[in-house]
């Protein structure tokens, strides 16, 4: 089965032609994208900074995820900080077949390069504390 390194190694492998005038990056941030998340009014997912983490910190989930999910798909969304932002978004249903490994998909958003700097994009604010 697929790790989540894995998946990443592949997805930065196919950005050239998922997401061609994709900036350059200085590293990788992961988040989940659940499958109740839904765009604002003004086309922006609705994300907290703090839910962008280092791979590592979702390898469980993603894990956890290929046992269960019907499909995964890795999806470069954009540049935050610097940073690569790859979402991972799934359906939330048991798939019928457990012995069958599920469809990992692999996407990128085809904008311009200024477009790629995305906290517009996410809206992403720090928490309130």
């Amino acid at each position: 089965m697929m790790t989540l390194p894995e998946a990443i190694q592949r997805l930065t492998e196919m950005l050239p032609q998922l997401a061609p005038g994709l900036p350059l990056y200085k590293g990788i941030l992961v988040f989940e994208v659940p499958p109740e998340l839904r765009y604002d009014v003004d086309g922006r997912l609705p994300m907290y900074r703090s839910a962008f983490v280092a791979p590592q910190q979702k390898e469980a989930m993603f894990e956890r995820l290929l046992t269960y999910a019907p499909w995964v798909n890795v999806s470069a969304y954009g540049i935050f900080e610097g940073r690569l932002l790859v979402g991972i978004e799934y359906k939330h249903t048991q798939r019928a077949d457990l012995q069958k490994a599920p469809a990992i998909n692999f996407s990128g958003r085809e904008v311009s390069p200024a477009l790629w700097m995305s906290a517009e994009f996410f809206g992403a604010e720090d928490e309130e504390t």
